[in-house]
């Protein structure tokens, strides 16, 4: 049994309970937006080593990991793919990140990828290519490839509320269960968690190609990444993980498992540790559900996502603020700030939202993955809410947040390590 003790926001035995909008057959989707890098050269490991927030190599099969900036803030996070054999003198890695936006210019506070790895490049011999224009990038959700299988998830926690992950995926049993086929590059998407339900495999195919799996999966559209993503709590990209800005452990990047506390240095390291040592997390990227006002119809819900499709317009936005509403029985009434909003499915009203956690608790407790909090005595208790929603003229009514754990955090039935 682990010395320290598990944060009692992470200690909720999940639902197994499935989203009702969610498709019930394997799918695949594209995931749009992504660039690709290619890092080749006998020092290409080395290199990426010294400038990732996990080691590129620890876990075969499984390569989710981050560039964070000197001071700790998020920068890109990544999938890495080795795609050399062990012990090759010349490595090469593949790089799948989230692309910058056409407006941003070169002189923005976000460099793109490239520039900021040439920095470090000094003498190491390796080559940095842009090979975006060679690969798209897919999701592969609830293949039976690999059901079977359930490979080993060990937690530690630190003692301000960090999670460190260990997932022991058996090395080249992990790569032959991906089941690739040619050309195809593979790695498990874990940052949900493992089984029905999570992220399922994350495949780079040749420009214009679609998976091996088309041919028994069905084909989905980007927004059915975009939701599963959402409903297990999964944040990506620079909406989400604002560039030089958010803190690898509010994005949810540890209990994900991209944040390796213990391998040697690289940028961003100090303020990432010190924080797992001695710090506390308050806030953190969680799974929101968005409960209309009343005046705009929104069916009875029992889980997360038994809602109707709602239209875009009335709905919040990214960046809108959720506040902490003080129940009657409170002696100040003036809201706190709950954060805020960091997307909105454009079909559902479900989002992620970075939220403060103590909030979460005073308001409903955070309830299991998937299921939406039993709300009777919220008047007592106080409610989260986003302000400005749009009913006709009216701009005043707010809608209730509810926030809840992802997918992939902590369960009872998981095994701690010693510390």
């Amino acid at each position: 049994m682990a010395s320290k003790s598990i944060p009692k926001s992470l200690h909720k035995r999940a639902s197994s309970t499935l989203a009702r909008i969610e498709r019930s057959r394997p799918h695949i989707a594209p995931i749009p937006d992504r660039s690709i890098l290619e890092i080749t050269g006998k020092d290409a490991q080395k290199f990426l080593k010294g400038l990732t927030s996990r080691d590129v190599d620890k876990s075969p099969g499984w390569g989710y990991s981050g560039f964070l900036t000197p001071t700790g803030r998020v920068l890109y996070d990544a999938f890495i793919y080795p795609t050399s054999a062990p012990g090759d003198v010349k490595q090469t890695y593949l790089i799948d990140y989230p692309r910058i936006d056409d407006s941003v210019s070169p002189d923005s506070e976000i460099p793109p990828l490239t520039k900021h790895l040439k920095r470090y490049v000094l003498r190491s011999k390796l080559k940095i290519r842009d090979v975006t224009e060679e690969y798209d990038t897919w999701s592969i959700l609830d293949s039976p490839a690999g059901a079977e299988w359930n490979p080993e998830k060990i937690w530690k926690f630190g003692s301000g509320g960090a999670a460190e992950i260990t997932w022991n995926m058996k090395g080249e049993e992990s790569l032959a269960r991906l089941r690739t086929g040619d050309g195809e590059i593979g790695s498990w998407d874990l940052r949900g968690g493992w089984g029905e339900g999570s992220m399922g495999k994350r495949f780079l195919v040749r420009k214009g190609d679609r998976p091996s799996s088309s041919s028994d999966h069905d084909m989905a559209d980007a927004n059915a990444y975009l939701l599963r993503r959402m409903l297990n709590g999964v944040p990506e990209g620079h909406q989400e993980m604002i560039p030089n800005t958010s803190l690898p452990l509010e994005s949810c990047m540890d209990v994900m498992g991209s944040v390796d506390f213990r391998k040697g240095c690289y940028v961003g390291q100090e303020l990432t540790v010190r924080t797992y040592h001695t710090g506390n997390t308050r806030k953190r990227i969680m799974p929101i559900r968005l409960d209309p006002p009343s005046g705009i119809k929104s069916t009875s819900v029992q889980r997360w996502t038994d809602i109707d499709q709602i239209p875009e317009a009335e709905r919040p936005k990214a960046g809108d603020a959720i506040a902490f509403v003080p129940p009657s029985s409170a002696a100040s009434k003036k809201p706190k700030p709950g954060v805020k909003v960091l997307s909105v499915h454009p079909d559902y009203a479900v989002g992620l939202g970075l939220v403060r956690m103590e909030l979460v608790e005073r308001v409903h407790g955070l309830p299991a993955f998937g299921m939406v909090p039993d709300d009777s005595g919220t008047e007592e208790r106080g409610s989260l809410v986003v302000g400005n929603a749009k009913i006709g003229d009216d701009v005043t009514a707010s809608w209730r947040v509810f926030a809840g754990r992802g997918r992939g955090w902590y369960s009872p039935e998981e095994e701690l390590a010693n510390q």
